[in-house]
């Protein structure tokens, strides 16, 4: 397991940790979704809060941590990979489906923070007895996120881009 697939299995702990920690101290009624200014326009109960806090992480897991499995086994056909059929050629497939896993599980870290800060956010708002979220952190952490998923992409299209020794 890389660095990357145990820095998600953390932050996915560490936020279903925080949620349940928590949900004794929140109310029945829990806002749980807010407008652009942080006014809560949806609310749901604290235990159907809990629930989807933690089936979006381990939906997050399962997608991030399994998808090299899967890619083991779907055809080439349905996988898009820059120059696919270079990095999928048999003699080439598990490397690449190693470096596929390792790219996924660092987007699967950038989107868990996400996810994370917008969970903590939520909680604050319904912790602090207010009800409304500061928006600003999850504003800058979209930011954040956006910046790295452009850069991410440049990178993984370098990093399969064909090999000089290809290219000629």
């Amino acid at each position: 397991m890389g660095l990357g697939n145990v820095a998600l299995a953390v932050i996915a702990a560490c936020s279903v940790g925080r949620t349940y920690l928590a949900s004794g101290a929140l109310p029945e009624r829990v806002a749980s979704h807010f407008d652009g200014s942080g006014q809560p326009n949806g609310w749901m109960t604290r235990d159907a809060f809990v629930t989807t806090n933690v089936t979006m992480f381990a939906v997050l897991l399962v997608v991030f941590l399994g998808m090299p499995a899967f890619l083991r086994h779907v055809p080439v056909r349905f996988v898009n990979l820059p120059n696919k059929d270079y990095w999928l050629a048999p003699e080439r497939r598990e490397g690449s489906v190693q470096r596929v896993g390792e790219w996924l599980s660092w987007l699967g870290v950038a989107t868990a923070l996400v996810l994370a800060l917008a969970e903590e956010l939520a909680l604050r708002a319904n912790l602090d007895g207010g009800g409304r979220m500061t928006s600003m952190p999850l504003v800058v952490g979209l930011g954040a996120y956006a910046a790295f998923m452009g850069g991410w992409l440049v990178a993984f299209y370098a990093a399969f881009r064909l090999p000089k020794a290809v290219r000629r």
